[in-house]
């Protein structure tokens, strides 16, 4: 524990016992007021009832704090229980004489709290055991020392967090909801979803005390005991929650059978040690929950019955459901970003406003997590509660999307309001990309001008172009948006919608794939942003995982919509290198300090202009790059040129293995011979490495080394006839592949036959890579284009030498360099294409025959390429122990001739190696 920490503590524990007055909860407040909290908007004390609070990050609640002595079982499982509900992992029980820490992951009963119990102390050993209460600062919780602590009881049986356990159980009443309902018609989802939504926000009311008794006593009485209780709960729905329901013919029609399994599930798992308490349910729990519903839409298919029963559900139907997420580009927003955006863009926006409700909108609202965020925020300022509910405009093409959000905004008002009445919600279904930003239907639908929105938050939808325009036509898009005159994806659609329904002022919060920052796409939407806005805030999560189980990588930005009065200031660079494991208190550092630390960097940048990639840079990186720009020329200005590998269609019909394909003593019955003349040695991505590649890999090349053009069919069949049988096999695939756009049905999509038979030396690139994969190959030879292929570096200009021009790519400056220009994949792995290699600063001297540093590097390069190639024979047996050390030869040769100071290449080779400062 920090000794200013230590030291209030200890001031705390003096006055309290000289004092001995405050009620529990006054007292375990300023403990942890002690321990640090509640100082900064990023780690805050929130009061819930009477006797808790709870500990926020970014307004995420990470531990529950109840005024009760650790040891009264009956308050403790209460709280916990509420704690689990809530996704809360932690409970902390303290009358301020002693304090307990409870895990609400571990299972634990009504009568028996034992293997929740992580420690307890009294307030005698507050000090003596200090470093376990600096578990709960700001600090511990920042570095998921707590966390740690349920590793440390391996043996302990742990449920599934809430979320989690709930999107399980929602493909099982789904379908008990349909079984209820009684038919298989896909138009029966809005009703299986009333049904369910219906259930819910019965349980919210049952469990926020407005019933006597709750409808699981019911169960096992008669049907129709049982659905005049329903009619009764759903009937206080729609008088309390403004809420639709299904009607009273619907709910005279459910069958009883599957109405009670699925009550019955609504109310918990007793062999499972859960005990749903819906008044405790986070709203951003049921968010996840119904985003995992709107992922899936019904589809009904026949079938035929087996031995004249049904072999399926529903007589001769069968549901199953399939997965519109990627589709429809739709992924959950993990609640930390939530938070994080509508919290800052709150912030922000009260700083000059603080009497005045803003309008918060979610142009593709889903189940509405950042509105629920963002109402949150809004009615925790009291002049801005009467407003709040009423200030929030949802959007959504999907209605069952607009449903999901009305629930969860529903159960947002019932849970932070005292008003027994839930106003109408500003929730439409309206297609945006369809109606457009500037139709006047979207103002009629919020009885408002344009341009009334004071904030706009969301994830919008990743839709590409080639999918966006089979449901929206290119014309349509056109008609709609200034940037939808070009090949756009549909993010770029909605940013543009986003500052156009701003006010002037206004802010924007958005997650945004990664590829914005730098994508030739996005350079005129960049340089319109730039115009219409102000940049205040950028998060980059480069490589890292932030949506779970799908291969996206993004970015947060913060805008401000220019006003007259506004002047633009610097913005906020966040880079996110390993993403924690309490991202929210990670994304809470971001917004208080600047510098670099292991895990992630926050520096400041002046705002950026014109089309041009957004590569923010520290200022350490800017002074670098200068002092390397000066004695450099870009590659791109050098005269080597740059030429992507060959691109077939279908490598696995012309790529051939040469084991497989070529040698006498092969059966023609079971192998196919090619003339090994047609064919030419060959490269994919797998086969690159750094200094020096091989491969066993032929590719089949029909055209003439004479002409290079391609053979006339004629002339294949006549001088490789073996050749054109094994095409012929496979003309169909060949003929299907979409980008052959030539007149042959034999030809390669891109054959690059000037690059290949060009003579000039040539260095091949990889195009995935963890380090730069640079090698040199002496005969002729192809390598394969695209993402697991590569690329050529020609050196057609004669000034530059192969093996020291080889020695600068694979070197820790050309990594470096190549981090900040190319995209950064899951695992370190850098996508080095044409564009990011052209951008390569080249060192002058690499030009001047007389200069030392030249030959080397030359010297060195070509002693790793022949102790590579050595080593390819030997099949890595014969690891040569110096390659490593005339690596680092080549790092400090490079440092020093570029004038690098010792501290210069340190940060050099810090960043490339993942080594901290």
């Amino acid at each position: 524990m920090q000794a200013a920490l230590y030291r209030r503590l200890s001031e705390l524990l003096d006055r309290s016992r000289i004092e001995k007055k405050g009620t529990n909860i006054s007292r375990a407040k300023k403990l942890f007021e002690a321990l640090d909290w509640g100082d900064r908007s990023a780690f805050s004390i929130e009061g819930e009832t009477p006797d808790r609070f709870s500990l926020r990050v970014e307004n995420c609640p990470v531990v529950s704090v109840v005024a009760a002595n650790p040891r009264n079982i009956t308050k403790v499982y209460s709280e916990l229980n509420v704690a689990y509900n809530r996704d809360i992992p932690w409970v902390v029980a303290t009358d301020f004489n002693s304090l307990g820490l409870f895990g609400s992951y571990w299972v634990s009963r009504p009568d028996d709290i034992t293997s929740a119990v992580a420690w307890q102390l009294t307030s005698e050993e507050f000090l003596l055991d200090a470093p376990k209460l600096a578990l709960l600062t700001p600090t511990g919780i920042a570095k998921n020392q707590l966390g740690q602590l349920y590793d440390a009881f391996p043996f302990r049986t742990k449920r599934q967090p809430i979320d989690l356990h709930l999107v399980e159980r929602m493909s099982r009443w789904r379908m008990m909801a349909l079984q209820s309902l009684g038919t298989a018609t896909e138009e029966n989802d809005a009703r299986i979803y009333q049904l369910i939504n219906g259930l819910i926000l019965v349980r919210f009311l049952e469990d926020s005390g407005h019933f006597v008794d709750k409808l699981q006593s019911y169960i096992d009485g008669s049907k129709t005991t049982l659905t005049a209780q329903l009619k009764i709960r759903f009937s206080k729905v729609r008088e309390i929650a403004n809420y639709p329901v299904l009607n009273v013919t619907d709910l005279n029609g459910l069958d009883g059978i599957p109405l009670r399994s699925l009550i019955s599930e609504m109310y918990g798992y007793k062999e499972w040690g859960i005990n749903y308490d819906f008044s405790a349910i986070s709203v951003d729990i049921l968010g996840r929950f119904y985003e995992e519903y709107l992922r899936y839409t019904p589809r009904i298919r026949e079938t035929r019955p087996i031995n004249n029963q049904a072999d399926m559900l529903f007589d001769d139907y069968a549901v199953s459901f399939d997965d519109i997420r990627k589709s429809k580009g739709i992924f959950y927003t993990p609640d930390y970003l939530v938070h994080y955006i509508a919290g800052s863009l709150i912030r922000k926006y009260e700083a000059t406003n603080p009497t005045q409700c803003p309008v918060v909108a979610d142009l593709s609202c889903g189940s509405g997590p950042f509105l629920v965020a963002a109402l949150h925020e809004m009615l925790r300022r009291p002049l801005w509660r009467k407003d709040a509910m009423t200030s929030i405009v949802g959007l959504d093409a999907d209605s069952r999307a607009v449903e999901g959000a009305r629930l969860n905004l529903v159960a947002k008002c019932l849970v932070e309001t005292s008003s027994m009445k839930v106003p109408q919600l500003n929730l439409f279904q309206f297609d945006l990309l369809r109606n457009a930003p500037i139709d006047p239907s979207l103002s009629s639908l919020t009885s408002n001008t344009s341009s009334f929105i004071d904030i706009v938050v969301g994830n919008p939808p990743y839709i590409k172009y080639e999918r966006l325009i089979k449901d929206y036509t290119p014309e349509l898009i056109k008609l709609g948006f200034e940037f939808g005159d070009r090949r756009v994806d549909s993010y770029i659609l909605f940013i543009e919608a986003s500052i156009k329904i701003l006010k002037s002022g206004g802010f924007c919060g958005l997650v945004l794939p990664q590829a914005f920052l730098q994508s030739s796409s996005a350079g005129r939407l960049r340089e319109w942003l730039t115009q219409q806005a102000d940049l205040l805030e950028v998060v980059d999560f480069q490589d890292q995982p932030v949506f779970q189980g799908v291969g996206v990588y993004i970015c947060i930005i913060l805008l401000r919509k220019k006003g007259a009065t506004s002047t633009p200031t610097q913005a906020t660079i966040g880079k996110i290198f390993e993403l924690s494991d309490t991202p929210a208190s990670q994304l809470a550092q971001l917004s208080m300090s600047t510098g670099y630390e292991e895990q992630h960097e926050v520096f400041r940048v002046d705002q950026p202009t014109n089309t041009s990639p957004w590569i923010f840079r520290n200022q350490k990186e800017k002074d670098l790059l200068k002092k390397l720009s000066i004695n450099s020329t870009r590659l791109g200005d050098t005269g080597i040129k740059v030429s992507q590998g060959v691109k077939t269609g279908a490598d696995d019909v012309f790529v051939i293995n040469e084991e497989t394909y070529f040698g006498s003593d092969r059966s023609e019955s079971t192998l196919l011979e090619v003339e090994k003349s047609i064919t030419i040695p060959v490269f994919r991505g797998r086969d690159l490495r750094r200094w020096a590649s091989v491969t066993n890999s032929r590719l089949i090349y029909p055209y003439d080394t004479k002409t290079k053009s391609k053979f006339s069919w004629s002339a294949l069949k006549k001088e490789y006839p073996k050749c054109a049988k094994y095409l012929e096999k496979n003309r169909l695939v060949l003929e299907k592949r979409k980008s052959l756009n030539r007149e042959s049905w034999y030809e390669l999509i891109r054959p690059r036959t000037s690059s290949l038979y060009d003579k000039s030396p040539k260095l091949y690139i990889s195009e995935l890579c963890l380090r730069p994969s640079v090698s040199y190959v002496s005969q002729m030879s192809a390598i394969l284009g695209s993402t697991g292929g590569g690329s050529w570096l020609i050196i057609e200009d004669s000034k530059y030498e192969k093996f020291s021009l080889m020695a600068y790519l694979n070197s820790s400056i050309s990594d470096w360099f190549l981090r900040q220009v190319a995209p950064v994949r899951r695992g370190g792995w850098i996508l080095v294409e044409q564009k990011a290699i052209i951008q390569l600063p080249i060192p002058n001297f690499l030009t001047d025959k007389k200069s030392f540093a030249r030959s080397e590097l030359s010297r060195l390069g070509e002693k790793l390429w022949a102790a590579t190639l050595e080593n390819h024979k030997q099949k890595g047996k014969s690891q040569d122990r110096s390659m490593h050390a005339w690596e680092e030869q080549i790092d400090s040769v490079l440092m020093e001739s570029l004038e690098f100071s010792s501290t210069e290449a340190q940060y050099v080779r810090d960043r490339v190696f993942g080594i901290s400062e």
